[in-house]
């Protein structure tokens, strides 16, 4: 009975104890990866809270929002012009956590190093908690993720692109795509739809976010 009794005792303080380790795994992984990125300003066209576009770097996007992040890279593409050829390499840092991806280009004929490359895009996607998104964050016209398509056209007018109805492209510098809300009649993007995924673009790159 006396080693029942010490094994179930083994067994509890092990338990505990595994338990305490996961709080603290999971609360080291949040605080890692910066929690106040989950609620920062959008500003169109321009980037995110302090983290700005064409001004930001890859190293410092990693001390603002976090080490907690996935190193993408986004395949080679080349820009073609009258007289050259100019061939990159497209990379991003995802922080999954939070739905935060920051995009960044990387031409070969630059000799840029990697962490001095300036940032281009960020993209903000949802992350389900509860009913909403991690991501709480919005425009100053109170634009977000969850923000409905005709909450969208009424804040920034119709797109840039109306052959694609699902998704709101402005040349100020963002991106807005939705999904289709469940139980709804009807095909095609409805008024109710919302918004479930946004990019950050500078207005100047506005034709490759078409």
């Amino acid at each position: 009975m006396g080693r029942r009794k010490r094994s179930m005792t083994v067994n509890y303080i092990v338990f505990v104890v595994i338990g305490v380790l996961l709080i603290i795994g999971g609360i080291w992984w949040w605080v890692d990866s910066n929690p106040a990125y989950a609620n920062q300003p959008i500003i169109v066209g321009q980037g995110l809270g302090q983290v700005q576009l064409k001004a930001t770097t890859y190293a410092e996007v990693q001390r603002i929002v976090g080490k907690k992040f996935i190193e993408i890279n986004g395949g080679v593409g080349e820009i073609s012009s009258q007289n050259s050829v100019q061939k990159f390499t497209d990379l991003g840092l995802e922080y999954k956590q939070i739905g935060l991806t920051f995009g960044f280009r990387s031409f070969a004929s630059d000799g840029i190093a990697k962490e001095s490359l300036k940032l281009r895009s960020i993209g903000i996607g949802c992350v389900k908690r509860g009913s909403g998104c991690v991501f709480s964050g919005k425009t100053n016209k109170g634009i977000g993720l969850g923000s409905t398509l005709k909450e969208v056209r009424e804040a920034y007018g119709d797109s840039y692109n109306p052959y694609i109805s699902w998704r709101i492209i402005k040349p100020e510098g963002i991106s807005l795509s939705a999904f289709e809300v469940p139980d709804r009649k009807g095909y095609g993007s409805q008024d109710a739809d919302k918004i479930d995924g946004i990019i950050i673009f500078d207005p100047a790159d506005l034709e490759e976010f078409r």
